[in-house]
C-alpha cells in the first residue's frame, strides 16, 4: 500500500512540475508577443522558392533606407552561403561586398568562403547564423545607411577577416578597411561607383583584401 502511495505521488509530482513548466513558458511566450511591434510579424522567407521565375530573397532593409543586404545564396533551398553580405544594390545580384570571417590554424586562405550554416533568423532589421565549420556565431543590424557586424569565434585558433569585391578597389588601414566598386545598374550603360568604409571597433584580428577582378585573385594582409 505504501508503495502504491509513493508511484501515486511521484506521479503527482511530475504531472505538477510538468503543467508549471508549461505554464511558465506561456508566460514567457506571451510576454514576448506582447513586447512585439508590426515589423516583428513580417516573413521575410515568404516567395524564397520558386518553381518558374527568379525567387524572392530575404532582405533586411529598413524603409525608405540606403543599405539593404540578403544572404548570399540562390534560394531558401540552398545549403551554402556565399560569405556573407555587406550592401545589396540590385535585387536579382549578389551583394557588391562580401565579408568572411574565417577561424584557422595556418594562413593558407581562399579569396571567398562558402559556408554551411544553421540556426538562421532573420528579421528585416536583423540577422543571425552560426557558421558550422569555422564555428562562428554571426551578428547583423542595421541603421538607415549603415550597419554592424558581430562576430564570435568559438576556436582558439587564428581569427581572420576577409573583405572582398569585384571589379573595384581595397585599400587597408590600422583599423579599417575602405574602398569602392564600379556596378553597371540595369537601367544605365554607365559605371556607378558604391563606396565602402569598414572599421573594426574591438577583438584582435588579422584583416585580410581579397580583390578578385575577371578571374584573377589576390590577397593582401594586414596583421593585427
Amino acid at each position: 500500500m505504501e508503495n502504491f502511495k509513493t508511484k501515486h505521488l511521484i506521479i503527482f509530482a511530475v504531472v505538477l512540475f510538468t503543467a508549471l513548466a508549461c505554464t511558465k513558458l506561456e508566460v514567457q511566450k506571451n510576454n514576448k508577443a506582447a513586447d512585439n511591434q508590426y515589423v516583428d510579424y513580417v516573413n521575410p522567407y515568404i516567395g524564397n522558392i520558386s518553381h518558374l521565375l527568379v525567387p524572392t530573397f530575404p532582405t533586411v532593409h529598413l524603409p525608405n533606407s540606403i543599405l539593404r543586404v540578403k544572404p548570399e545564396r540562390s534560394d531558401y533551398t540552398s545549403e551554402r552561403l556565399k560569405g556573407l553580405p555587406v550592401i545589396t544594390t540590385k535585387h536579382r545580384a549578389g551583394g557588391d561586398f562580401s565579408i568572411c570571417p574565417v577561424s584557422n590554424k595556418s594562413d593558407n586562405l581562399k579569396p571567398l568562403y562558402y559556408y554551411s550554416y544553421d540556426n538562421e533568423e532573420l528579421t528585416p532589421y536583423s540577422y543571425e547564423v552560426y557558421l558550422d565549420e569555422e564555428n562562428i556565431d554571426v551578428s547583423f543590424s542595421l541603421s538607415h545607411q549603415s550597419g554592424i557586424y558581430y562576430f564570435n569565434y568559438n576556436n582558439k585558433d587564428n581569427k581572420y577577416l576577409l573583405i572582398n569585391t569585384t571589379n573595384g578597389q581595397l585599400t587597408i588601414g590600422d583599423k579599417y578597411v575602405s574602398g569602392y566598386k564600379n556596378i553597371t545598374p540595369h537601367f544605365s550603360n554607365h559605371e556607378t561607383r558604391i563606396y565602402l568604409y569598414l572599421e573594426r571597433i574591438t577583438g584582435f584580428l588579422k584583416l585580410i583584401l581579397a580583390i578578385r577582378p575577371l578571374r584573377l585573385s589576390k590577397l593582401r594582409t594586414k596583421k593585427e
